[in-house]
């Protein structure tokens, strides 16, 4: 409770309402701090253990506050869905259809499985 109480004090330190702590914790138990990123990289979580990491940030960002409202029970989103990573890339093409001018064909070979991303 000491490691997320510190975690806290630094958050509010650093004036961020969110952040993603990197630590090293040695053989001995001792936590050893190497840096906090304000968008660091948490959906690995998600995919390994399962927690709804996405909706809740989703929510968290869709309601502009750190008290923002959540519930687990009514989850819309899963990172770990099977199915997100095929319509995160149908948005993503569509995206760039609408929106990007590629001189030249580079395309993600991902893409290149959605139909219609050409």
């Amino acid at each position: 409770m000491a490691i997320e109480n510190k975690c806290e004090a630094l958050l509010e330190e650093l004036g961020l309402a969110f952040g993603c702590f990197d630590f090293i914790v040695t053989p001995e138990g001792e936590y050893v701090f190497l840096e906090v990123n304000e968008m660091g990289q948490f959906l690995f979580v998600e995919r390994a253990c399962g927690l709804p990491l996405l909706d809740a940030f989703t929510s968290f960002l869709l309601q502009a506050r750190v008290d923002f409202e959540w519930d687990e029970m009514a989850v819309q989103a899963r990172y770990s869905d099977p199915e997100f990573e095929r319509l995160a890339l149908e948005r993503a093409c569509s995206f760039a259809r609408r929106h990007v001018a590629i001189p030249e064909r580079i395309v993600d070979d991902r893409l290149q499985e959605v139909e219609g991303c050409d």
